[in-house]
C-alpha cells in the first residue's frame, strides 16, 4: 500500500494522470457557501460553477468512479441539470447538523460518477459527525465517512485520490482500509496536517511515506 502527497493546485495535478489510472476519486470540493478555507480559494457559489465542470471532466478521464457530496441545493440542482450523475447516495449525520430552510439539513446527497461498483452498496449510510475533532479546517468529514465508501466501493488493491484532500480524512481511511492515496491540497496549511494525520495512521500500521509535487 502506498501514499503520495502533492502540494498544489488539484487541476494541475490530475491534468497529468493517464486516463483510467485511477480506480476511484473519492472527495469533498468546496460547498460555495462562504466557507472560510485559508487558501487560494474562495468559497463562493460563482467559482464553484466554474471550478466543478473542470473538476468533473479529469475526474471522470482518469478515474473508474467518481463520488462526492453535491453540497448545497442550489449546486445539487445545477449538476443534476448540467452534470446529471449515474446514481446518488445518502448521508444521514443525525440531528446534529445544520440549518436548511424548512428547519434541519440532517443529510448530504452523494453524487456517483460511472458504475465500477466492485461490492453491493445499499444507497443510504449512517455515519455521526466527529465534533471533537481540532483539525483546523472548517467542514472535517469525520474518518468514518470516507471509510464506509471506500470499504465498499473498492477493492483492497485500488488507488483512491483525493484531489480536495483537506485535512487529510480520506488518506487516514485508506491507511486504515489498505487501499493505495494519492491525494492533492493547495492550502499549505491543510497539507501539514493532512501529512500528520496521514503519516501518524501509517504509523499504527507501519507503512511507507512518501510526499511528491511541490
Amino acid at each position: 500500500m502506498t501514499v503520495q502527497l502533492y502540494h498544489g493546485d488539484c487541476m494541475e495535478f490530475m491534468r497529468t494522470l493517464g486516463t483510467g489510472s485511477i480506480d476511484a476519486v473519492i472527495t469533498d470540493p468546496p460547498y460555495g457557501v462562504g466557507l472560510k478555507y485559508g487558501g487560494q480559494f474562495k468559497d463562493t457559489t460563482d467559482n464553484l460553477y466554474n471550478l466543478l465542470p473542470q473538476f468533473l471532466s479529469e475526474a471522470q478521464r482518469i478515474a473508474h468512479l467518481v463520488v462526492f457530496p453535491s453540497g448545497q441545493f442550489e449546486i445539487e440542482t445545477w449538476l443534476m441539470q448540467n452534470y446529471p450523475p449515474r446514481w446518488r447516495m445518502c448521508w444521514y449525520k443525525c440531528p446534529q447538523s445544520t440549518a436548511s430552510p424548512i428547519g434541519f439539513s440532517d443529510f448530504e446527497l452523494m453524487f456517483v460518477y460511472g458504475d465500477k461498483i466492485y461490492h453491493q452498496a445499499h444507497d443510504y449510510f449512517y455515519i455521526r459527525p466527529e465534533t471533537n475533532q481540532n483539525l483546523g479546517h472548517p467542514c472535517p468529514k469525520p474518518v468514518g465517512w470516507s471509510s464506509w465508501l471506500i470499504d465498499r466501493l473498492t477493492l483492497n488493491s485500488a488507488i483512491v485520490l483525493d484531489p480536495f484532500m483537506g485535512s487529510g480524512t480520506t488518506g487516514v481511511a485508506c491507511v486504515q482500509t489498505g487501499r493505495n492515496f494519492i491525494g492533492c491540497e493547495i492550502s499549505e496549511d491543510y497539507f501539514k496536517v493532512a501529512q500528520k494525520r496521514i503519516s501518524e495512521a501509517q504509523m499504527q500500521m507501519r507503512l511507507p511515506f512518501e510526499v511528491v509535487g511541490k
